[in-house]
């Protein structure tokens, strides 16, 4: 598919999205994705944790072999493991990871703190069950990309060991829109309306300014290293590489287009960014191929 096939795509499942139920809206959603990431054969889902499904693409890690969980995006209303599993066995093949698809829950049936609690319990089962923190990386998109901060910071918040790695692809941290981005770029989102009432579809009873909704409010200290993608037209491109302060303050400052290559060790590798970014201004490849997943040779 090209990139206007692409793009004309999600303008008609963006237009669709916002007249129609929820039903149709996901089923819409599923329909999209299949067509960008033409997935094939799914693998049937699992249990990962208590009460939450997913899938693994392409298959169950391999003794030893790195885990990237990533969290679908969707408003926190639609997609599934199935409607990013193409996706995740793209990134599967590029990094060599196995990738992890978590079913959590979708508001407005399960609203705040419901896909939150899905999306820890997820990290703290495959931490029980003897995976190695640095041998785990979190990621995802738009409202995963929510989720994936979100378990981060409840970890290390319990002094838990932090994963090695964060993966962020224009994620919907600012659930208050209150950074600049939701103004000044709202005419140019073709699939983000600030209005359309997503913040509190997901909040509920919630305050959409707590930082357990709103990420980007909360504290970045000991948080590994990580990488943002976001496309400047999109009203989250504001949301910038998330550094911190001695003290926990959040530091924004601005990233390379594709962000540092982020290694399993704990390694950002930036020449990697900038051959990255150059291979991506031509072809626009995976970008999971912006993203390496290296097994650390001093851990086991």
């Amino acid at each position: 598919m090209s990139l206007a096939e692409r793009d004309a795509l999600l303008a008609r499942l963006a237009a669709r999205g916002r007249a129609a139920g929820i039903a149709e809206r996901r089923t819409s959603f599923e329909s999209a994705m299949a067509a960008l990431w033409q997935p094939g054969l799914l693998p049937p889902p699992v249990a990962i944790a208590p009460g939450v499904a997913g899938r693994w693409a392409p298959a169950p890690p391999a003794p030893g072999q790195p885990v990237l969980v990533w969290f679908h995006g969707g408003a926190f209303q639609l997609g599934s493991s199935a409607s990013h599993w193409g996706l995740g066995r793209a990134i599967a093949d590029a990094s060599g990871a196995a990738v992890l698809l978590p079913d959590y829950a979708l508001a407005p049936e399960r609203p705040f703190p419901a896909a939150r609690d899905d999306a820890i319990a997820v990290v703290e089962a495959l931490l029980a069950g003897g995976l190695r923190p640095h041998r785990l990386a979190l990621g995802g998109d738009s409202a995963g990309g929510n989720l994936a901060v979100a378990a981060l910071q409840h970890r290390l918040a319990r002094a838990g060991a932090a994963p090695a790695a964060c993966w962020l692809v224009s994620p919907y941290l600012d659930l208050a829109n209150s950074r600049p981005s939701m103004v000044a770029r709202r005419a140019r989102d073709r699939f983000v309306d600030p209005d359309d009432g997503t913040n509190r579809i997901y909040a509920g009873t919630a305050d959409p300014a707590d930082p357990a909704v709103s990420p980007l409010s909360g504290r970045f200290d000991a948080f590994p290293p990580r990488s943002s993608r976001w496309d400047r037209r999109k009203c989250c491109s504001t949301i910038r590489s998330i550094s911190h302060g001695p003290s926990g303050q959040r530091v924004a400052r601005p990233c390379s287009r594709n962000g540092p290559a982020c290694s399993m060790s704990g390694r950002c590798s930036r020449p990697a960014s900038r051959r990255a970014a150059g291979r991506s201004r031509r072809a626009r490849p995976s970008s999971g191929r912006y993203f390496r997943l290296e097994p650390n040779n001093h851990q086991s």
